[in-house]
């Protein structure tokens, strides 16, 4: 657990090193994991490398759903394709780490089994974001994710902040 945490630490100090140049954004968002079958609660931050080039970090935490827990981390790539002044679609590259956690009670003598696992993976798919003004935009993304055991695709909602 110390190395996931010290990656995601790492994972965003890089982004914040890398952010002196270009526009920047940071934002929180709501999502659906079709595997897990729940809801998640996440963060994102967004670097522009070029008018049309993006790293796009983000985490998200799934909410328990029959005893499973998951949270993923990704490190994706957007490229920005403006449709028009306020609206924007981009298709989403990355890799990601995620984490699942079973805890199973069972009424025979009070045990109880846990299991936990850790994997990466890539995901692909694609986003759109729409500008309510100059620093405030909502977004929505459909991803894939490829894991080992645990592929599944992810429905975002969310909403940013420029700066």
């Amino acid at each position: 657990m110390k190395k996931i945490t010290i990656l995601i630490v790492l994972l965003f100090t890089v982004a914040n090193v890398f952010a002196q140049k270009g526009e920047k954004a940071i934002g929180a968002s709501i999502n659906y994991g079709s595997e897990i079958g729940s809801l998640g609660f996440g963060g994102h931050f967004y670097y522009n490398v070029t008018d049309h080039f993006r790293l796009a970090p983000d985490i998200t935490y799934f909410l328990k759903n029959d005893h499973l827990n998951e949270w993923d981390v990704n490190l994706n790539v957007h490229y920005l394709f403006p449709i028009e002044d306020k609206l924007t679609i981009y298709p989403v590259a990355g890799f990601l780490i995620t984490h699942w956690s079973a805890d199973l009670a069972i009424n025979v003598g009070g045990l109880s089994i846990s299991a936990a696992e850790t994997k990466f993976g890539i995901n692909f798919g694609g986003g759109v974001q729409y500008n309510l003004t100059k620093t405030v935009f909502l977004k929505g993304e459909l991803k894939y994710c490829f894991v080992s055991d645990f592929d599944q695709a992810v429905i975002t909602a969310g909403i940013g902040f420029k700066f």
